[in-house]
């Protein structure tokens, strides 16, 4: 059992998107820091990353120039500042990909907030995304996602956006560094042979990660 479980564990992947507000310009960074650690265990490959933005929320190229109409949207894992402007809706798509040629697997998305997150900026989770246990896991959805061969694209938050609350230069005064609240948003894969229950493979998650 230990030597299956050990086996198992190997086949998790882990990425971390870090959704971090900077105080003083009234605006709103999104700092993604994308870690990836992929064993050779079992075959489940993970991407998370979201759209290139200019400060309005607009799609822009590697350059910071608008995109023509039609264009395909440049997806970035260095992250977006925001201008924060009361009551706006900002896109905000980060997105969970798995890989083609994966085998079968339990996707989860860990959505973690510091204090104050929910004084600034309001997000729901998308659809298709479970609450594994609001009350001994907050903050953790999962789906089951089949085998494929092609590339399987999950948005995390519903709508794709962020809607900014009513914010001023008052509230953001009193932030330093040490206290700027944050949104993480970490992706993990378990290959799902051998785990029966999204529950076992949360589990083996929390093992992996110590």
């Amino acid at each position: 059992m230990k030597a299956k479980r050990k086996a198992l564990i190997l086949s998790i992947c882990v990425l971390l998107l870090s959704v971090t507000m900077v105080t003083g310009t009234l605006a709103l960074a999104f700092d993604v820091d994308e870690k990836v650690n992929t064993f050779t265990v079992g075959q489940v490959r993970i991407e998370l990353n979201e759209t290139l933005v200019d400060k309005n929320g607009n799609p822009v190229d590697e350059n910071g120039a608008p995109l023509p109409s039609g264009a395909d949207l440049v997806k970035t894992g260095a992250g977006n500042i925001y201008k924060l402007t009361a009551g706006a809706s900002l896109l905000k798509d980060p997105t969970v990909t798995v890989q083609a040629g994966s085998d079968a697997c339990w996707l989860f998305v860990l959505v973690e907030e510091t204090e104050g997150v929910d004084r600034f900026v309001a997000w729901r989770i998308d659809a298709g995304w479970m609450p594994l246990d609001a009350q001994a896991y907050p903050g953790v959805y999962c789906r089951e996602v089949d085998a494929t061969d092609r590339d399987l694209a999950f948005p995390v938050l519903d709508d794709n956006a962020v809607t900014v609350k009513g914010v001023n230069a008052q509230m953001l005064a009193g932030l330093t560094r040490e206290t700027l609240p944050t949104l993480n948003i970490t992706a993990y894969a378990v290959q799902k042979s051998g785990v029966d229950t999204r529950a076992e493979a949360w589990e083996l998650v929390r093992a992996a990660a110590g």
